[in-house]
């Protein structure tokens, strides 16, 4: 992980929002400055248009294809539609963030940062209806591409503990209502990973493994929504049984305690389901993967084998999130904002989280200088540390040993067929 930029954002669209930005590195912070968001109640309105056309899409999408400009029979204006008003939504919301009042905001993040660091930004804030928006369209990622932007509740605290070492990443998979296997698949191919499948479990199905084993991480197919303006989630673990997370609240607690550390829900309208992972029901999971509006359910394996493949070849968690938020633009000509969906929600206490560190292992480790320093050793003459701490540090290729050539001497053949007579006699002292 590069640097780490916090900031929070407090306020409402009436009033307008006091901004603070931190920037840290291995911790430290090295830069910081506030700033201001004016009052905008219109963009608010603006979301909800475009909120109101993109969720009318469900039935549209459901039988479109993948392949790029295919045209469902039953789109009408739908698509066009909601395809304005993203673009009016994004216009909108750029321009705010362009205001005098944050320019002190942008203008320290640019004189700070550099655009091949990995950068990973923190929204901190109390609104959830912020949360909503796609900050993934702030126009400084344009100048900024290895940059990516998750949320947070400013009440926090560290949880759990640190994992053993271990050889596989121990995964509890609950797949509710209409998810197929092809839908998982992405998990399914990775080797050092151990997944439980539970397939429309019943709610006490899920007592004895979240309270007897050690989890990594937890992973959700199916239907989800979000319910009292964002600040709590639901399940639907089959067609007839739906379960929220305070119904898991004491089960949670315990995992997470033993090293939960992931929570992913490829479902719909998750913001609820973070909150209550988060601050809501004082849980405080480390990190956590939602949807921040209905999800297509063509896009659900496809993005998750995007994720998969670059998180456990070795990418942050938001680096890996990033690149399949850039793989899933690709797909908007038919599937609108499907990049806008993603949405990591971290706990500001937890560590960066790698594959490597799920497993347990060291982060932070730089392989490649530890194999290139083993090499150097090995090149030298001696390995002592005492003979080099004298200066005596010669390596192979500075050693130079003439060497001369010499002529072999050809010993005489014995014959075939030597008699056992004439064989004794080969062998006998010559005057």
């Amino acid at each position: 992980m590069g640097k780490e930029v916090d900031l929070a954002i407090n306020g409402d669209f009436h009033r307008g929002f006091a901004v603070n930005l931190k920037i840290r590195q291995h911790g430290d912070k090295i830069a910081g400055v506030p700033g201001r968001l004016p009052p905008y109640p219109e963009l608010q309105e603006h979301y909800n248009h475009w909120q109101a056309l993109y969720r009318n899409l469900d039935e549209v999408l459901k039988t479109l294809p993948l392949k790029r400009n295919a045209i469902p029979t039953n789109s009408s204006d739908a698509l066009p539609g909601c395809q304005e008003a993203a673009d009016l939504l994004t216009e909108k919301f750029q321009q705010w963030l362009r205001s005098a009042e944050f320019s002190p905001i942008e203008t320290t993040f640019r004189n700070t940062l550099s655009p091949e660091e990995e950068i990973w930004v923190l929204l901190e804030t109390d609104n959830p209806k912020l949360l909503r928006f796609p900050w993934n369209l702030w126009g400084l990622r344009a100048d900024f591409p290895k940059t990516e932007i998750g949320v947070a509740s400013p009440s926090f605290r560290a949880v759990g503990n640190p994992s053993a070492p271990k050889d596989k990443v121990k995964i509890m998979a609950i797949l509710g209502d209409e998810v197929a296997d092809s839908d998982v698949e992405a998990l399914k191919r990775v080797s050092d990973c151990e997944v439980k499948w539970l397939v429309q479990p019943q709610p006490k199905e899920l007592d004895g493994p979240l309270w007897e084993e050690q989890w990594d991480m937890l992973f959700f197919a199916g239907h989800s929504w979000s319910l009292d303006d964002d600040r709590k989630g639901e399940i639907k673990l089959s067609r007839q049984v739906s379960l929220s997370i305070s119904d898991l609240r004491i089960h949670l607690q315990k995992a997470i305690g033993q090293g939960l550390q992931l929570a992913i829900f490829n479902s719909c309208d998750g913001l609820g389901l973070a909150y209550q992972l988060a601050a809501g029901e004082d849980l405080h999971l480390p990190y956590t993967i939602v949807m921040r509006e209905n999800l297509p359910k063509q896009l659900a394996p496809k993005w998750l084998d995007y994720f998969v493949q670059e998180f456990t070849g070795g990418k942050s968690l938001p680096g890996a999130v990033g690149e399949a938020r850039k793989r899933l633009q690709s797909l908007e000509a038919n599937f609108p904002c499907a990049s806008w969906l993603l949405v990591i929600c971290q706990n500001p206490a937890a560590a960066p989280l790698t594959w490597d560190t799920l497993r347990g292992i060291e982060s932070g480790i730089k392989w490649r200088e530890v194999c290139q320093q083993a090499l150097a050793n090995q090149r030298r003459l001696t390995t002592n540390p005492l003979t080099a701490g004298d200066g005596l540090e010669f390596e192979v290729n500075d050693v130079y040993v003439p060497l001369g050539l010499m002529e072999r001497k050809k010993q005489p053949k014995p014959q075939p067929d030597v008699s056992p007579e004439r064989g004794s006699q080969l062998y006998e002292k010559k005057a």
